[in-house]
This record gives C-alpha cells, sequence and structure tokens, in this order.
C-alpha cells in the first residue's frame, strides 16, 4: 500500500496496520520519520522503548477488549535516535488492529482530520477506519476525556480563586474588627462630654431663660436638640460595636410582655401628641410569661414606634399590637405614613442604611436604630419582617419565642 505524503507539517503523524497479534504489517502513513522503529513483522509492543513495555502491552489489551483506545503515550525509539514519547490511538477494523500515533491528543486529531481531507485509497480506507472506531460512542469519550481536562482545569483555577477570596475575606474581618474597636473606644471616650454639653444646654434653658434673649434661648435650644442627637448617636454606636464584636449580653428572665408594651406606649404618647399622632396598644388574649431581656425588648420597641411617629404625619394613627402564637408571641408597629419602596427595603436593617423616605418633622436619624433591633430580635431567637405598601404605610413585625 503506498504511503501518504501530503500530510501538512505542524499535524504530522503515523498510520499503522497490524493484525490482530499486533504484529506490524504495513506502515501506511509516516509524516515523523519514525517508521524504522516500527519494522514489518515485529510484533507492536516489541517495538517501543523498553521502558514503555508493559504499557504497550495493555494499549493492546485495550484495544481487544473495547475495540479502541485513546491517548496512550508511549516511548519510541532509543536505540540509534533520541527517545520520544508518541500519543497512540488505536482500534479493530475487520479482524486486524490500525494504530495512529502523533506528538500530542491535540496532533493526534490534527492528523486524523488531515487524513480525512486527502481523497485517494489510502484516505478511503483511513476514514473506514476510523469510522469503525466504536462509532459515536468511543469518540464521545475521546472528546468527554478532553471536556473532563478542561473542566478540571476551571476547578483547579476557581479553587485558587476562593483560596484568595478566603484570605481577602480573612483580612476584611480583621479590619473590620479594628474599625469595630475603634468605633466603640471613640465613642466611649465622647459619650460623657458630649452628655455634659446636653445637661448644662438644658440648665441654661431652664435657669437663665429670664436673663437671655430671644435668639439666645433659640441657640440653647439648637445645642440642646443637637447634642441629644450626638449623644443617641453614640450609643447607637457603642451598641452596634459591641454587637459586632459578639458581645451582645441578653439578661433573660420571666416578665409580662402586657406590662412591658403598655409602659412603652405611655412612654411614647408624649411623643405621638405632640406630631398629633394617635399611638394605640392592641392586645389580643393572653399574653403568656416569656424569658426575655426586658430592657433589650423595650428598645427594640422604642426604636420601631418612634420610627413609625417619626415617619408619620399629624392626624393618623400608629398601632402596637400584640398575639400570642404558637412558640410565642407576635408584636407588630403599623403606621399609616408613606411607605418604603420595595427596591429599598434591603437597606434598612443594614448599618448606616437609609432609605429615600423623608421624615415629616424634620426627624433626624443616625441609620443604626433597625441594625441594632435586628440584632436583639435574633439574639433572642425571633425574627424580624417589614411589610410595607407605598402610600398606605407600613408594618415591622417581630417574634418572641417562649
Amino acid at each position: 500500500m503506498e504511503r501518504l505524503t501530503s500530510v501538512p507539517a505542524g499535524s504530522a503523524g503515523i498510520a499503522l496496520l497490524c493484525d490482530k497479534e499486533a504484529r506490524l504489517l504495513e506502515t501506511v502513513s509516516d509524516q515523523l520519520g519514525i517508521a524504522g522503529s516500527f519494522p514489518v513483522g515485529r510484533l507492536f509492543h516489541s517495538c517501543v522503548h523498553p521502558g514503555s513495555l508493559s504499557k504497550s502491552l495493555r494499549f493492546i489489551e485495550e484495544i481487544h477488549a473495547r475495540e479502541a483506545a485513546f491517548e496512550w503515550e508511549l516511548q519510541v525509539g532509543g536505540e540509534t535516535g533520541p527517545v520520544q514519547t508518541i500519543c497512540f490511538d488505536g482500534c479493530t477494523v475487520d479482524g486486524q488492529l490500525v494504530i495512529l500515533g502523533a506528538a500530542s491528543s491535540d496532533a493526534l486529531l490534527g492528523f486524523l482530520d488531515d487524513l480525512m481531507r486527502i481523497s485517494n485509497e489510502q484516505a478511503t480506507w483511513v476514514r473506514h477506519a476510523l469510522k469503525e472506531m466504536s462509532m459515536k460512542e468511543t469518540w464521545a469519550g475521546r472528546f468527554e476525556h478532553d471536556l473532563y481536562n478542561q473542566l478540571t482545569r476551571v476547578n483547579n483555577e476557581l479553587a485558587n480563586a476562593q483560596r484568595e477570596l478566603v484570605k481577602q475575606n480573612c483580612e476584611l474581618e480583621r479590619l473590620n474588627q479594628l474599625k469595630t474597636q475603634f468605633l466603640g473606644m471613640a465613642a466611649h471616650d465622647l459619650r460623657n462630654p458630649i452628655g455634659h454639653i446636653l445637661t448644662f444646654s438644658g440648665f441654661l434653658r431652664e435657669e437663665a431663660a429670664a436673663v437671655l434673649t430671644e435668639e439666645q434661648m433659640e441657640f440653647v435650644s439648637t445645642i440642646e436638640s443637637s447634642s441629644e442627637f450626638m449623644l443617641q448617636l453614640i450609643e447607637d454606636f457603642l451598641d452596634i460595636a459591641s454587637i459586632e464584636s459578639g458581645n451582645l449580653r441578653l439578661e433573660r428572665r420571666m416578665a409580662d410582655p402586657r406590662q412591658l408594651l403598655a409602659h412603652n406606649v405611655a412612654l411614647n404618647s408624649l411623643l405621638a401628641q405632640k406630631k398629633h399622632i394617635t399611638l394605640r396598644l392592641e392586645i389580643e388574649g393572653e399574653l403568656p410569661a416569656s424569658s426575655f431581656d426586658e430592657k433589650k425588648i423595650a428598645q427594640v420597641l422604642n426604636n420601631l414606634i418612634t420610627n413609625a411617629v417619626k415617619f408619620s404625619e399629624p392626624g393618623t394613627q400608629v398601632t402596637v399590637r400584640a398575639v400570642a402564637e404558637s412558640g410565642g408571641i407576635l408584636i407588630s408597629v403599623r403606621d399609616q405614613g408613606p411607605g418604603i419602596p420595595e427596591t429599598e427595603r434591603d437597606k434598612l436593617f443594614r448599618p448606616f442604611g437609609k432609605t429615600s423616605v423623608r421624615s415629616t418633622g424634620g426627624e433626624s436619624s443616625t441609620g443604626l436604630g433597625l441594625a441594632i433591633v435586628r440584632k436583639i430580635v435574633e439574639g433572642h431567637g425571633g425574627r424580624i419582617w417589614l411589610e410595607s405598601e407605598v402610600g398606605k404605610g407600613s408594618a415591622f413585625f417581630f417574634t418572641i419565642p417562649n
């Protein structure tokens, strides 16, 4: 059979025909220049380098067992020339063995593709051999192997990226802890002087009103309201710093939730009356005594009620409602304010998260209250969520487990 000689450089390979015992019958094509290593009449495995002998025997066994074998790297040469590593494929065709080799699996695919383009008797024979290579199943296996290699590479890249992400997260966590420590220390150092300013401004407003002009009294009132806001901001800073550092301490004990609700609503009634807002408490049925931190739950209620009043118009109503449910108590604070757009609701429970909704009386907000509320509720094992409709109002719900 005449050798094929028109295969382009770069996709060179070798095509061998053997009998069923793997004895070489013919070199069909040789662009690698290694036909001398495969003389006619010798067994294929006896022609490879001694270091690949056992592997070549397994290669032939796989061809017989599965009718095809792919991507077996065997060494050839060594007696009179350099040792080369060749990638071999093999299959059975009409009781004979067809063995194809190239420098790599990619080169072998290119070699086969080029052979398929040649129009002569030898190429027709090669095409017939390829068609018999267990058809689609074995070739699919070949490409599945390539896909597996690609997926393995991508997986390794993802693993490296994940390790780098873990390192960056650890560094961010360290920086966040430093930020929390600094925030706590700064807030603690500022609390006393701001408290003094608030105290003395209140003293001036009450004791020196007779000797101060109207303009001076406005200055004192501005100092008092500003220092009051700053003191609340500092208290929130201390709370959030304590919570984020994992130091949320709950002093839980059995208490009467009805009494806590009534007391907190009464405290906030004056604030609501100043804005001509009705504050109502509705308790459905009996509320069982539960184990919770009274001061912390009072902080939750105070925050939710003051927020509801802050964003409500005069003449509207804020309703605090409580009902016993399976496993605990459900408490809600509902207003008739402007509502919160759905696209902005995820900001509410984040530190410093604020929405586009503005208070109706110009009240200030630290942006920390709801973040603290969420941590307190979740620290009790409860849940907190929001229901809101733009133009109709908002309702915050939270649970206190028994």
